[in-house]
């Protein structure tokens, strides 16, 4: 039950966020960045006496519908959910907390910060396997029912959004839409696989053990030792190799350069690590086992 609260709480503040950037930066300059919003933008030009927020809300209506029609039933809780946790905030603010004049005098800025609150929001729905519904619905169906990747399904609804944004808005403004897409998928990117990067350390030392107790001893990191051997002299030698975070691994490259000027180092990130000590917390037969170490 918590759990479940929690991953509703997520993807409520995402959406939320999502609303925001919406509401208070793409509406006021009619930017239809995509979705279901985009589509609700697009119609409120043609039929300005309906508002953004509750074409939003008729939309998502229509599009849960189709998905439940064409799609698996469970997919629906945390899709309807985070659909109008998206789209009722717009159509409050809209009604009544909406500026008399736009935040920005540029549609630049505007488009900036709008899908830099956009992508934040996508972030913090998507990392709970979630959706605000809208268009997300025909990209998965586009997925089961035909085979194509969830990005091209997303290029393909959100380039149709931008397509008849061109149209019914003008294309200097569908242009504005490519930009906050891109900004949007840029960001989301980051922000999924960039801000918890881990560092790959392989060194080669003279200072083996030290630089071993170091990273198991003040760092409580795991180690590996690979057997190698040097091309040019032919010698066994045994390189260390650590995942650290990133604030550790500047202290470690401190402490290797300070012992062993000569070490070889070399470093590279990776996006996500599973395991002991990342995902799970170390058990106490490690620190067990690293302790017997440091002893023998």
């Amino acid at each position: 039950m918590q759990a479940t609260l929690k991953k509703l709480s997520l993807i409520f503040l995402g959406s939320f966020i999502m609303s925001l950037g919406a509401t208070y930066f793409y509406v006021p300059y009619n930017l239809a960045a995509g979705g279901v919003s985009g589509l609700s933008i697009i119609i409120n030009q043609i039929f300005p006496f309906l508002p953004v927020g509750l074409l939003m809300n008729l939309g998502n209506v229509l599009f849960f519908v189709i998905g439940l029609i064409c799609l698996d039933r469970s997919f629906g809780v945390y899709t309807l959910f985070g659909a109008f946790s998206y789209s009722l905030p717009v159509f409050f603010m809209e009604r009544y907390f909406m500026p008399s004049e736009p935040l920005t005098d540029s549609p630049i800025i505007a488009l900036i910060i709008g899908a830099t609150l956009y992508g934040i929001g996508l972030t913090f729905v998507f990392l709970q396997n979630a959706s605000t519904g809208g268009t997300d619905i025909v990209t998965k169906i586009l997925n089961v029912h035909f085979g194509i990747s969830y990005s091209t399904g997303f290029l393909i609804s959100d380039g149709v959004v931008v397509l008849l944004s061109g149209i019914f808005i003008s294309v200097n403004k569908a242009l504005y839409a490519v930009v906050a897409i891109m900004v949007q998928s840029a960001i989301l990117d980051y922000a999924i696989t960039g801000l918890d990067r881990r560092m790959v350390l392989n060194i080669i030392t003279k200072k083996q053990d030290e630089v071993c107790a170091f990273i198991m001893q003040d760092l409580k990191r795991g180690v590996t030792l690979l057997s190698s051997r040097g091309g040019f002299t032919k010698k066994e030698k045994e390189t260390i190799v650590t995942i650290v975070r990133k604030q550790e691994y500047a202290k470690i490259k401190t402490l290797v350069e300070r012992i062993d000027p000569t070490a070889f180092f070399y470093v590279y990130s990776a996006s996500e690590v599973m395991g002991e000590g990342f995902t799970f917390p170390k058990t106490k037969q490690v620190d067990k086992l690293v302790k017997n170490i440091m002893e023998d």
